[in-house]
């Protein structure tokens, strides 16, 4: 009898406290600032939590994207229709991928995809927002010297580029956001593969609407890209 009532608690647990409420959920705002380059202008106030993550009735708030010290799980209580506490702070899930942080007015929205290395969700954004692909022209070999004349396209997830005599596809992406006193500065990094050559360079960006490769280990430019 008490193993059934035990399964019982369970089952009711189980059916009160709602499972669309799992996974990692990222400050829209910290977000939205990594897209527009504008993440050094914010207050940190509204940018915290950085993200949290809630599994199994449990809840923890990262203020770093990577803490030294892991934070602590709290007990996630559903107090009303779609709204929860964790004794200090208050959760209202808006829909099955927005969460309004009820304590200090603040929206976060599910992370949608699987890979943490890109926590909020900014890859596929930036990969075909941060260079205006369509006004790419051309790309440089800084070792041979040789520009050649491009055409790009965005498929979805990669911007492919071509020409009569080389093709290349590119992925963007930024390093994580943190904070000590003020923000840091955001690094932009590319994959590219040039003729089945894969590597990763980091992206700096000139005034004259050009971007340089610059290899990480050596800090060397290796390619240019123009519009």
């Amino acid at each position: 009898m008490k193993k059934i009532s035990i399964l019982f608690c369970c089952i009711l647990w189980t059916f009160c406290f709602s499972q669309n409420i799992d996974g990692v959920w990222v400050n829209k705002e910290l977000r939205s600032s990594i897209l527009d380059g504008s993440l050094k202008s914010k207050s940190f106030e509204i940018m915290k939590p950085m993200f949290f993550k809630i599994s199994k009735g449990k809840i923890a708030n990262y203020y770093q994207v990577e803490p030294t010290v892991d934070p602590e799980y709290k007990l996630l209580k559903k107090i009303g229709k779609d709204t929860y506490t964790n004794g200090s702070a208050s959760y209202i899930l808006i829909n099955i991928n927005t969460i309004l942080y009820k304590t200090k007015e603040i929206t976060f929205i599910r992370n949608q995809n699987t890979n943490l290395n890109d926590l909020f969700d900014t890859k596929t954004l930036l990969t075909k927002r941060y260079i205006n692909f369509s006004k790419l022209s051309s790309i440089k070999n800084i070792k041979l010297n040789k520009e050649s004349d491009i055409k790009c396209a965005f498929d979805g997830r990669r911007v492919n580029c071509s020409n009569n005599v080389m093709k290349f596809s590119y992925i963007i992406y930024s390093s994580n956001p943190y904070y000590h006193d003020s923000w840091n500065d955001l690094e932009f990094y590319i994959d590219i593969n040039i003729d089945n050559f894969k590597k990763t360079y980091l992206i700096e960006k000139n005034m004259n609407h050009s971007y340089d490769l610059k290899d990480l280990n050596t800090n060397k430019i290796e390619y240019i890209l123009k519009y």
